[in-house]
């Protein structure tokens, strides 16, 4: 049960928060919500090997989630710099930050994909990129990260 629970609450701040959480900063507030789950985990949790072996790693995964994106605000810029210099991307994007891509199935109503145009700038190939590896690599991380716990 924790562990859907923290699922659904990763994808929650997946698609809610992320470019809320990048633009203002929130990462101090991002890491607190994040923890307060493996922490509550452990107190509903009465084997504690068994939280330890199994419930810890899942509940980690919005802290994952939440140190990905500090990674990526760290090294956005530089990367992106790169690219342009390479002409993998085109200048027009030069000097930009990280913009969190938004899907949309109804493509009648709005382009098919968006973004906050408030919080942030037009979206390159690279940032449909980082978009969808937000979203599959603290997953992916949950494997070594659950066999490493396991042991």
């Amino acid at each position: 049960m924790l562990g859907v629970l923290s699922f659904l609450l990763y994808f929650i701040m997946y698609f809610g928060y992320t470019q809320k959480i990048y633009s203002r900063n929130y990462f101090i507030a991002a890491i607190i919500f994040s923890l307060a789950i493996p922490l509550i985990s452990f107190f509903l949790t009465d084997d504690k090997q068994y939280w330890l072996r199994t419930v810890l790693p899942i509940t980690l995964l919005n802290f994952i989630y939440v140190v990905v994106l500090i990674i990526v605000k760290i090294i956005y810029k530089n990367v992106n710099t790169f690219l342009i210099k390479k002409a993998m991307i085109k200048k027009e994007y030069s000097g930009k930050d990280f913009t969190y891509v938004m899907w949309d199935g109804d493509a009648s109503t709005r382009p098919s994909s968006w973004w906050d145009e408030k919080l942030a700038s037009k979206p390159s190939w690279f940032d449909w990129f980082i978009t969808c590896s937000l979203l599959i690599f603290p997953i992916l991380l949950l494997i070594p990260l659950s066999k490493w716990f396991g042991n």
